[in-house]
């Protein structure tokens, strides 16, 4: 498991105290390739174009038969060869390399899906039902930090770059400082 931020990585190792774990860059990612019989790719840029961080010659050095399944394509991708397939024709091949890309990948498990997305959005129901939007927002920073938009306004810088749309902080649309901000 290779990732950025090391915070995550410890965690990781708490609980899956076999993993091994590595900071994700460029050298430590192409080596990591080079040797992968399967490689997950699952990097998320909030509100960005997911950069490639596996890159076409990286690929090219994979073992002929290895798969890459490249969860990120929703948001372009985080593998250079990678592109958009379907549920109906769900994998093709790049220099020996199957690659599977089919976005919202878990619309294929629709009853698992929608009971783990139900699990995982309970407390935030009940947080909204309670102290309301504004209440649940001020007092919860994982819910405001999942906020995109509020009040017409996109609360994501780089998204709302990359949109052409009206930036706003949403503590200034709340009219005071979000939880979890100093």
């Amino acid at each position: 498991m290779l990732d950025i931020e090391t915070e995550k990585l410890r965690r990781l190792m708490e609980h899956v105290p076999a993993v091994s774990t590595g900071l994700a860059d460029p050298e430590t990612v192409a080596c990591a390739v080079a040797e992968a019989d399967v490689l997950i790719g699952a990097v998320l840029v909030a509100g960005r174009v997911t950069p490639h961080v596996v890159t076409r010659q990286m690929v090219s050095c994979m073992k002929p038969g290895s798969a890459i399944i490249d969860v990120a394509i929703d948001q372009g991708g985080c593998v250079e060869t990678s592109r958009p397939t379907t549920l109906a024709e769900p994998v093709f091949v790049h220099n020996g390399v199957l690659h599977y890309c089919v976005p919202n990948l878990t619309a294929d498990m629709a009853r698992s899906t929608s009971i783990a997305l139900a699990q995982a959005l309970l407390p935030y129901l009940q947080s909204l039902c309670e102290a309301g939007i504004v209440g649940a927002l001020l007092s919860s920073s994982a819910l405001a930090r999942g906020t995109y938009t509020y009040r017409g306004f996109c609360v994501r810088p780089g998204l709302a770059e990359t949109l052409g749309v009206p930036y706003r902080r949403l503590e200034e649309l709340l009219g005071r400082k979000a939880a979890g901000e100093g």
